[in-house]
């Protein structure tokens, strides 16, 4: 979205979407564009920050070549109000929406923070 550089371990990234949409039968992510109000790409950067919280590193997110595009030079999205750092709500919409049980709710979470790190060098890694 960004178009900033990225290796292999967008396949991790990947890999923790399906495994969401195996778990949920649900798409993990699905941005909208609202003319007049933001673009797709905004939206779902947005979903992401609302979902694993915002990316603590406003350069990589800069460091894209249509950042400017999506992303105020602090690093929040652009046309969206900021999400706060503390906001991660994957174990209580698993426990919540999905009536997933706490070990179950735990270790999907686990996992998936492990796949969905905004930085690449901060996700799993094949090995």
């Amino acid at each position: 979205m960004i178009r900033a550089k990225y290796d292999e371990s967008a396949d991790i990234w990947s890999l923790g979407c399906t495994v969401w949409e195996l778990v949920t039968g649900r798409l993990l992510f699905k941005p909208k564009k609202e003319p007049g109000k933001h673009g797709k790409n905004q939206h779902h950067l947005h979903l992401i920050s609302e979902l694993i919280g915002p990316c603590q590193n406003p350069s990589f997110l800069r460091s894209g070549k249509r950042s400017d595009k999506h992303v105020n030079p602090n690093g929040s999205i652009k046309n969206f109000e900021p999400v706060p750092a503390d906001h991660r709500p994957l174990y209580n919409i698993f426990v919540e929406r999905f009536r997933l049980r706490d070990f179950e709710a735990r270790g999907l979470t686990d996992f998936l923070n492990k796949c969905l790190a905004w930085e690449p060098k901060e996700r799993w890694t094949a090995d």
